[in-house]
């Protein structure tokens, strides 16, 4: 799969590169219950499709379970696309009308400014400045903790002068 030998389309994520091809089918395969995967693809002239991103949703438990951590690979040809666009809308979609999540979480790396512009249309603000939070081409790199919060549905409350409220008077 293009997508893990691809060190440019790694450099943006907390992937890492030289997997086996056996622990790539094994991830796709075998993911975890909490663990929701989206695929981009395009199609090549011989009629298969190629993959050329990928997004997972990984849902947190207990209490935390109204939250969840999205990660998306993307080769670099189709980052800012609208087919990345296109990935995360439906993610999006995936988490409002599926899953009752009113919290989504990414990180981004302080100087992707092209990440931070795509979850920044989406509704994500940063939420925390994190230093030297994970190895990046041998060096400690700081990121941005991104969140977007979904509002709470509305509840009707009962009217001071409901009927209910007045038989209980």
């Amino acid at each position: 799969m293009p997508l893990w030998r691809n060190e440019a389309a790694l450099l943006n994520t907390f992937e890492v590169p030289h997997l086996s091809e056996d622990a790539i089918r094994e991830r796709f395969n075998n993911s975890p219950a909490n663990v929701h995967t989206l695929i981009a693809e395009v199609g090549l002239s011989s009629g298969r499709r190629q993959p050329v991103g990928v997004a997972w949703i990984e849902t947190f438990h207990t209490r935390r379970r109204h939250a969840a951590r999205l990660r998306i690979l993307m080769l670099p040809a189709h980052r800012d696309s609208t087919l990345e666009n296109a990935l995360l809308e439906g993610v999006l979609h995936h988490v409002d009308q599926w899953t009752g999540l009113s919290r989504l979480e990414t990180v981004v790396f302080v100087d992707d400014a092209t990440g931070l512009a795509l979850f920044e249309r989406h509704g994500f603000e940063i939420e925390a400045h994190m230093r030297r939070f994970v190895m990046r081409g041998g060096a400690p790199a700081d990121v941005y903790m991104l969140a977007r919060l979904r509002p709470a549905p509305h509840t009707a409350t009962p009217d001071a002068s409901s009927p209910e409220q007045e038989a209980q008077s």
